[in-house]
């Protein structure tokens, strides 16, 4: 899935931003700025989960509909 291989790539570059600031000494700013790009990393990765989990029970519900109309 694209979505998931971008998440990954994001991911990636968080952690390769944490390896750089930490080699050196980060600032306050820079270790706000990290914290917030994995905050939105994992706000993404939340709602990619909240609408993977609508979609499976948005088709249970239409094959439960259609077995309920043919029963």
């Amino acid at each position: 899935m694209e979505i998931q291989s971008l998440l990954e790539k994001l991911l990636d570059v968080n952690d390769s931003m944490s390896r750089c600031a930490a080699s050196s000494a980060p600032t306050t700013l820079v270790t706000q700025k990290l914290a917030r790009h994995r905050d939105i990393l994992h706000e993404f990765t939340q709602k990619i989960i909240f609408f993977k989990t609508l979609t499976v029970l948005g088709q249970r519900k239409v094959v439960f509909d259609h077995q309920f109309l043919l029963g």
